[in-house]
């Protein structure tokens, strides 16, 4: 029996998959695992077709993962900045009241001097 691709050259196997002969050197491209080349080639086709899907759906997912972070990152930040805005008001806000009281505080003070002079000059 003759090598399904060497005509020339005689036939050492016979493949497993599709039953045709194959020479040494046709066995060879398998490592000699009982399989022709030609069917060698479409198992690696298959193979290669299921990693570039898998290679696909993996890069879909990465892209949705950054999407999702992303919006993770701005729906967190945002409050993050709303509530430094508004500690940053309140310590204005506690500035001029502190101010206000400071003010408020002298007048007492000149009121109560000017009271416990049973009603001395006003300064």
């Amino acid at each position: 029996m003759k090598c399904f691709i060497h005509m020339d050259k005689e036939a050492i196997a016979v493949c497993k998959t599709c039953g045709k002969a194959m020479c040494a050197e046709c066995s060879a491209y398998s490592n000699h695992s009982g399989i022709c080349p030609e069917c060698r080639k479409v198992q690696f086709e298959k193979e290669r077709n299921s990693c570039m899907v898998k290679k696909k759906e993996l890069k879909e997912e990465i892209f949705w993962c950054k999407v999702k972070a992303i919006l993770l990152f701005w729906l967190l930040l945002i409050p993050v900045i709303v509530n430094v805005l508004k500690i940053l008001n309140r310590k204005n806000q506690i500035k001029e009241i502190d101010e206000r009281i400071s003010i408020l505080s002298k007048e007492i003070d000149k009121l109560e001097i000017a009271l416990q002079n049973k009603g001395a000059a006003f300064i």
